[in-house]
């Protein structure tokens, strides 16, 4: 499979966090806690994806932090 991608991108007000093997685009207020729900996630897809990655991004679209979470066996 592949691996699955989340991402962590800034709005108005607080962060938006998207990953396609989620209902629909979770929201937070805090960055820090759109992050740590971002690496949660990321962990417990890693195994049934082949892999996870969580990619943040700043109000420019430039990514800020990128973190690949691999399959251990």
């Amino acid at each position: 499979m592949d691996q699955a991608l989340i991402s962590i991108r800034p709005m108005t007000p607080g962060w938006r966090l998207d990953a396609p093997q989620t209902d629909g685009p979770q929201l937070f207020l805090s960055g820090a806690r759109a992050e740590a729900a971002a690496h949660a996630l990321a962990q417990r897809l890693a195994e049934s994806a082949g892999g996870a990655c969580v990619v943040i991004y700043d109000r420019s679209e430039s990514v800020v932090g990128e973190t690949t979470y691999a399959v251990v066996r």
